[in-house]
């Protein structure tokens, strides 16, 4: 499989170095105040940790969505128009906020009932 660049950018800096497929993204480390990163030190230890233990895991639902879009549609998807793929995208942040303000909601709840546990 080819690499392909992804460009991430951190804190203006462009990582320009090509990801290969399932390759686990590295956080930047921080460096002294001539540029030089210790070795073993990482200036994002608890970021590396999450990254490390979720994100093949985030990977991997990400990509069955995307399989099963191309069973579902074809590439009809690929085909449409961008107004109408901004709509769907617009449509898909409404959805995120619903579901942030449901959770949050649960989230009062769980936390009033608590505090009324402990008094």
């Amino acid at each position: 499989m080819e690499p392909k660049d992804h460009g991430v950018d951190y804190g203006g800096r462009r990582n320009s170095r090509p990801v290969t497929e399932r390759q686990s993204i590295q956080a930047p480390q921080k460096s002294d105040e001539r540029g030089q990163v210790p070795d073993g030190l990482s200036a994002t230890p608890e970021s590396d940790r999450i990254i490390s233990e979720h994100w093949s895991a985030y990977e991997d639902r990400v990509r069955a969505r995307v399989e099963q879009g191309k069973r579902d549609y074809g590439d009809s998807s690929l085909n449409r128009p961008v107004s109408e793929c901004l709509d769907e995208l617009q449509q898909e942040i409404e959805d995120l906020n619903g579901w942030g303000f449901i959770i949050w909601a649960r989230l009062e709840d769980i936390k009033r009932r608590l505090a009324a546990s402990e008094s």
